[in-house]
């Protein structure tokens, strides 16, 4: 179905059967709102697109990420803003999620959409510790 999201002052159009639209608000970097859009490219991948917007309203308090369509595009989403393998149940692939406003850690959002969040990489920590 035909659906159209909101990130800050842009608008996004999209398929929320087969796409997905994501929205971050972000406090870093002067309070930007930044969207993506998923959706399959025909070949087995991802077509990502990507945008900001405008911040009208007062900010939050705390980084908000506000998603809808396709749970596979969802996750594909999040796993390029969070730089982490997002895991999602085979099941769940065709499943379509209604706008949903999420707040908390990566970790507490995946979860609250029924997706799995890998571990981060400890080895990477420690050799920048290390630097």
């Amino acid at each position: 179905m035909k659906r159209t999201g909101t990130c800050g002052t842009a608008t996004v159009n999209y398929d929320d059967k087969v796409c997905a639209f994501q929205c971050q608000i972000s406090l870093i970097d002067n309070v930007k709102a930044q969207w993506s859009m998923a959706c399959p490219d025909g070949k087995g991948g991802w077509t990502i697109t990507t945008g900001t917007g405008r911040v009208t309203e007062p900010p939050p308090k705390h980084d908000v990420v506000t998603v809808a369509g396709n749970l596979q595009a969802i996750a594909e989403n999040l796993q390029r803003l969070w730089k982490r393998p997002v895991m999602i149940r085979i099941d769940d692939e065709r499943k379509t999620v209604h706008e949903q406003t999420l707040t908390g850690s990566p970790e507490e959002m995946a979860e609250a959409l029924g997706l799995e969040l890998a571990k981060e990489k400890k080895e990477k920590k420690e050799k920048k510790a290390r630097s």
